[in-house]
């Protein structure tokens, strides 16, 4: 019987076995993601926070300013109606005066030279009266004129200026044809009872003691006496007369559109300040 060939002897343990490769470690980026989240949400936060301040204060300021401007209007708007309604009461017996010149060429009884040269005087005279416009003016040329929130009151302000610039100018222009007026029926005068009647008596005694004063004192003789028959038949005269108390009816109604535009103007600025 033949033996059977040895078996091949077990491989001896190892005593430190290799460790098991370890697999690539994934980047963990959902924490990154929220420190960077929660880092910008505080940025933006932060950002907005400061951009509402700013924008409430701006708005506190800007209202502040508003308001300055509606009381500087308000009180601008007073003043023009007061000027105009006392340059009416100034001129209400004066425009009188003009009216009883021109009366006088229709009437069948001559009247005295007195009377001639006390109506002259009266129609010689003029209250000059124009709006006050600084804050309107100074509203459009800063551009602190969007200031105003109220749109309409925007409007109404822009056009109060054009129409109170054109209300002006037609005024003046009125005012240099009455005084060409003035100035021909003037010469139709006696210049000396007129430089005399000016003054006031006390003013009267007060020049006549300086050098300078021409006429004399006591009795003297007129140099260019008024023939009132002459001047009341005098066409010219008459044109003149007439055309100086239509220039100062034309003066009359500027004056009634300047307080009607600022009154128009005022009540809305009162209702704007007192909603």
């Amino acid at each position: 019987m033949s033996a059977s060939p040895p078996a091949d002897p077990a491989p001896a343990p190892s005593a430190d076995p290799a460790p098991p490769t370890p697999s690539p470690r994934r980047w963990d980026w959902k924490p990154k993601v929220r420190w960077f989240a929660a880092e910008y949400l505080i940025v933006v936060l932060g950002v907005l926070t400061a951009v509402a301040l700013n924008a409430w204060w701006q708005g506190r300021q800007d209202a502040a300013s508003e308001r300055t401007y509606l009381l500087q209007l308000q009180a601008d708007l007073l003043e023009t109606e007061r000027l105009v309604a006392e340059a009416d009461a100034v001129m209400a017996p004066v425009d009188a005066d003009g009216a009883r010149l021109v009366r006088a060429f229709f009437l069948p009884e001559r009247p005295p030279v007195d009377s001639i040269v006390a109506w002259f005087s009266g129609a010689s005279r003029v209250r000059d009266a124009r709006p006050v416009m600084g804050t309107v003016e100074a509203l459009i040329a800063t551009g602190d004129l969007a200031l105003l929130r109220n749109d309409s009151l925007r409007s109404a302000v822009t056009a109060y200026l054009d129409e109170s610039r054109k209300t002006v100018r037609i005024h003046d222009g009125e005012v240099e044809r009455w005084v060409d007026a003035l100035l021909a029926f003037r010469r139709h005068l006696n210049p000396a009872a007129l430089d005399e009647a000016s003054p006031s008596p006390d003013r009267l005694d007060s020049l006549r003691q300086t050098p300078l004063w021409t006429l004399p004192v006591g009795d003297r003789r007129d140099p260019f006496p008024l023939d009132v028959e002459s001047l009341l038949n005098d066409r010219g005269a008459y044109d003149e007369a007439k055309q100086m108390h239509l220039y100062k009816g034309t003066l009359r109604a500027m004056r009634a559109w300047m307080r009607r535009d600022a009154r128009a103007l005022r009540e809305q600025v009162d209702a704007e300040l007192n909603p």
